[in-house]
């Protein structure tokens, strides 16, 4: 299980290299896939994505410039 969840983050959030260094990539690998992703965008601060899972455990990632370069910015338990 581990290794085909490095394997997915390689293949799917790759924003700085390698997937499983970035922040989704990270949270991937350690609590597996979300039980729901929530995307919304703000003009200003730019696109957010807010993985929830069913423990009630919530990571909020930031992409800033809207290059795919998704950064953790809030955890919640």
């Amino acid at each position: 299980e581990f290794i085909n969840r490095i394997n997915y983050a390689n293949l799917n959030f790759f924003d700085v290299g390698k997937g499983w260094r970035s922040d989704r990539g990270r949270i991937y690998i350690i609590y597996g896939p979300p039980e729901m992703i929530e995307r919304s965008s703000e003009q200003s601060d730019g696109v957010y994505e807010k993985w929830i899972y069913p423990s009630g455990r919530t990571f909020t990632f930031l992409d800033r410039n809207r290059f795919g370069n998704f950064i953790l910015i809030r955890q919640s338990v």
